[in-house]
């Protein structure tokens, strides 16, 4: 049997009021040998100054692709792109 190339994956994940599980899911990611094919998008609910702030350090120490969408009250908006990697 032939192996089958990786398709894209795009992971999309929910930080609230926190970001210990997410820096701890984005650590486990860059043990992935395929991250360069992977695509994480972290919206950020419920988001405090300090939450903030300890997420956007966290995504500048993230490798690979990572988009942050902060959710307001009835729509999503995306973090500045100076605060985001690609």
């Amino acid at each position: 049997m032939t192996a089958m190339p990786l398709e894209d994956v795009c992971l999309v994940t929910v930080n609230y009021r926190g970001t210990t599980g997410i820096g701890r899911l984005l650590e486990s990611l860059t043990r992935l040998e395929a991250r360069q094919r992977l695509r994480v998008v972290i919206v950020h609910n419920g988001a405090t100054a300090r939450s903030r702030e300890d997420l956007e350090r966290i995504v500048a120490g993230y490798p690979g692709r990572v988009e942050v969408w902060s959710a307001m009250t009835t729509s999503f908006s995306p973090i500045p792109a100076s605060s985001t990697r690609s």
